[in-house]
Protein backbone atom coordinates (compact mmCIF):
# COMPACT_ATOMS: atom_id res chain seq x y z
CA UNK A 1 0.00 0.00 0.00
CA UNK A 2 1.11 3.58 -1.14
CA UNK A 3 2.00 5.48 1.80
CA UNK A 4 -0.14 9.06 2.25
CA UNK A 5 1.36 12.35 0.69
CA UNK A 6 1.24 15.07 2.96
CA UNK A 7 0.21 18.94 3.16
CA UNK A 8 3.58 20.09 3.61
CA UNK A 9 4.92 17.53 0.61
CA UNK A 10 2.26 18.65 -1.49
CA UNK A 11 3.26 22.07 -0.65
CA UNK A 12 6.67 21.02 -1.47
CA UNK A 13 6.26 19.48 -4.93
CA UNK A 14 4.31 22.38 -6.41
CA UNK A 15 6.93 25.15 -4.81
CA UNK A 16 9.85 23.19 -6.61
CA UNK A 17 7.98 22.90 -9.35
CA UNK A 18 6.44 26.28 -9.83
CA UNK A 19 9.07 27.64 -11.91
CA UNK A 20 10.15 24.44 -14.16
CA UNK A 21 9.15 24.75 -17.29
CA UNK A 22 11.18 21.85 -18.49
CA UNK A 23 11.18 18.68 -16.38
CA UNK A 24 14.28 16.42 -17.03
CA UNK A 25 12.70 12.93 -15.50
CA UNK A 26 15.65 9.81 -14.47
CA UNK A 27 15.06 6.28 -15.15
CA UNK A 28 14.06 5.72 -11.21
CA UNK A 29 11.32 8.39 -10.60
CA UNK A 30 9.49 6.50 -13.99
CA UNK A 31 10.27 3.11 -12.58
CA UNK A 32 8.92 4.12 -8.79
CA UNK A 33 5.55 5.14 -11.00
CA UNK A 34 4.76 2.76 -13.28
CA UNK A 35 5.87 -0.06 -11.14
CA UNK A 36 3.84 1.61 -8.59
CA UNK A 37 6.55 1.98 -5.55
CA UNK A 38 4.95 2.07 -2.24
CA UNK A 39 6.99 4.48 -1.29
CA UNK A 40 7.04 7.48 -4.12
CA UNK A 41 3.97 6.42 -5.54
CA UNK A 42 1.87 8.99 -4.12
CA UNK A 43 4.63 11.43 -5.16
CA UNK A 44 5.22 10.42 -8.09
CA UNK A 45 1.40 10.98 -9.26
CA UNK A 46 1.43 14.54 -7.68
CA UNK A 47 3.56 14.82 -10.27
CA UNK A 48 2.35 12.98 -13.23
CA UNK A 49 -0.42 15.28 -12.59
CA UNK A 50 0.96 18.79 -12.34
CA UNK A 51 2.89 17.08 -15.67
CA UNK A 52 -0.30 16.14 -17.40
CA UNK A 53 -2.60 19.81 -16.19
CA UNK A 54 -0.30 22.61 -16.81
CA UNK A 55 2.27 23.41 -19.23
CA UNK A 56 5.24 22.04 -17.95
CA UNK A 57 6.97 19.88 -20.44
CA UNK A 58 8.97 16.54 -19.64
CA UNK A 59 11.91 15.03 -21.52
CA UNK A 60 13.81 11.85 -20.91
CA UNK A 61 16.03 9.88 -23.24
CA UNK A 62 16.10 7.16 -25.01
CA UNK A 63 18.45 5.42 -22.92
CA UNK A 64 15.75 5.56 -20.37
CA UNK A 65 13.74 3.18 -22.15
CA UNK A 66 16.37 0.82 -22.11
CA UNK A 67 17.29 1.27 -18.86
CA UNK A 68 13.43 0.40 -17.69
CA UNK A 69 12.31 -2.60 -19.94
CA UNK A 70 15.24 -4.46 -18.78
CA UNK A 71 13.91 -6.04 -15.67
CA UNK A 72 10.21 -6.40 -17.73
CA UNK A 73 11.96 -8.18 -20.39
CA UNK A 74 14.07 -9.99 -18.24
CA UNK A 75 10.86 -11.52 -16.50
CA UNK A 76 8.63 -12.03 -19.70
CA UNK A 77 6.09 -9.15 -17.92
CA UNK A 78 4.29 -8.17 -21.74
CA UNK A 79 2.09 -5.87 -19.57
CA UNK A 80 4.73 -3.87 -17.92
CA UNK A 81 7.02 -3.62 -21.42
CA UNK A 82 3.58 -2.28 -22.75
CA UNK A 83 2.90 0.21 -20.37
CA UNK A 84 6.39 2.02 -20.23
CA UNK A 85 6.48 2.04 -24.05
CA UNK A 86 2.90 3.64 -23.65
CA UNK A 87 4.01 6.57 -21.18
CA UNK A 88 7.39 7.43 -23.06
CA UNK A 89 6.55 6.49 -27.11
CA UNK A 90 2.92 6.52 -27.50
CA UNK A 91 1.56 9.59 -24.35
CA UNK A 92 1.87 12.88 -24.71
CA UNK A 93 3.56 13.78 -21.96
CA UNK A 94 7.29 12.66 -22.57
CA UNK A 95 9.72 14.16 -24.80
CA UNK A 96 12.35 11.28 -25.89
CA UNK A 97 15.98 12.70 -26.25
CA UNK A 98 18.06 10.93 -28.63
CA UNK A 99 21.72 10.20 -27.91
CA UNK A 100 23.39 12.31 -30.44
CA UNK A 101 26.65 12.82 -31.00
CA UNK A 102 26.57 16.78 -29.43
CA UNK A 103 25.01 14.90 -26.54
CA UNK A 104 27.76 12.04 -26.53
CA UNK A 105 30.55 14.91 -26.04
CA UNK A 106 28.82 17.13 -23.70
CA UNK A 107 28.38 13.75 -21.74
CA UNK A 108 31.66 12.47 -21.74
CA UNK A 109 32.76 16.19 -20.42
CA UNK A 110 30.23 16.28 -17.57
CA UNK A 111 31.61 12.69 -16.84
CA UNK A 112 34.99 14.13 -16.42
CA UNK A 113 33.57 17.44 -14.28
CA UNK A 114 31.64 15.11 -12.19
CA UNK A 115 32.75 11.95 -11.79
CA UNK A 116 29.08 10.34 -12.90
CA UNK A 117 29.24 6.80 -14.42
CA UNK A 118 28.19 7.24 -18.17
CA UNK A 119 24.39 6.72 -18.42
CA UNK A 120 23.81 8.97 -15.97
CA UNK A 121 26.08 11.60 -17.82
CA UNK A 122 24.24 11.21 -20.81
CA UNK A 123 20.81 11.82 -19.45
CA UNK A 124 22.10 14.69 -17.71
CA UNK A 125 23.23 16.08 -20.96
CA UNK A 126 20.30 15.17 -22.50
CA UNK A 127 18.72 17.34 -19.63
CA UNK A 128 20.98 19.94 -20.91
CA UNK A 129 20.95 19.52 -24.17
CA UNK A 130 16.50 20.29 -24.16
CA UNK A 131 17.07 23.19 -21.86
CA UNK A 132 15.49 21.53 -18.95
CA UNK A 133 15.49 23.78 -15.79
CA UNK A 134 15.34 20.91 -13.24
CA UNK A 135 16.00 16.96 -13.12
CA UNK A 136 14.29 14.72 -11.29
CA UNK A 137 16.11 11.64 -10.02
CA UNK A 138 16.90 9.92 -6.91
CA UNK A 139 20.80 9.69 -7.29
CA UNK A 140 22.38 11.64 -4.79
CA UNK A 141 25.56 11.16 -6.91
CA UNK A 142 23.34 13.72 -9.63
CA UNK A 143 23.49 16.57 -7.05
CA UNK A 144 26.94 17.48 -8.29
CA UNK A 145 25.88 18.72 -11.27
CA UNK A 146 25.44 23.05 -10.92
CA UNK A 147 24.53 23.50 -14.91
CA UNK A 148 20.23 22.37 -13.83
CA UNK A 149 18.28 22.13 -10.59
CA UNK A 150 18.82 18.49 -9.35
CA UNK A 151 15.05 17.82 -7.77
CA UNK A 152 15.74 14.72 -5.40
CA UNK A 153 12.63 12.58 -4.47
CA UNK A 154 14.17 11.25 -1.19
CA UNK A 155 14.70 14.85 -0.09
CA UNK A 156 10.73 16.07 -1.29
CA UNK A 157 8.79 16.06 2.13
CA UNK A 158 6.60 12.91 3.38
Amino acid sequence: MARQVGYAALKQIHTELLNVQRLYVDSAPLIYFVEENAVYLDKMRLIVRIIDETSLVAYSSVLTLAEVLVMPLRRGDKRLVHAYREILLAGDDYELVAVTPDIAESAAAIRARYSLGTPDSLHVASAIAKQCDAMLTNDRDMTRVRELSILLLDDLVT
